[in-house]
């Protein structure tokens, strides 16, 4: 039997070890965004994209936001 499971689009596994019966639970939503911010990523809420950019091919290689500063 599997110890964890993806919910929906993002992996989130249960926050709630009683509920799931487990005695160790790990949390994927943290465990990703530790390693992307090790990696170099820097995560902004509440910033609305405003464009997305493509190269020649229209392949999406960016995005533009705007935030509270700009």
């Amino acid at each position: 039997m599997y110890k964890h499971w993806a919910t929906g689009h993002i992996p989130s596994w249960p926050a709630d070890a009683e509920f799931a019966g487990l005695s160790d639970v790990v949390n994927g939503k943290i465990v990703l965004g530790d390693y992307a911010e090790s990696k170099g990523v820097e995560f902004r809420f509440n910033t609305p994209m405003i464009k997305l950019v493509q190269d020649e091919s229209g392949a999406v290689t960016g995005a533009i936001a705007e935030g509270p500063d700009g």
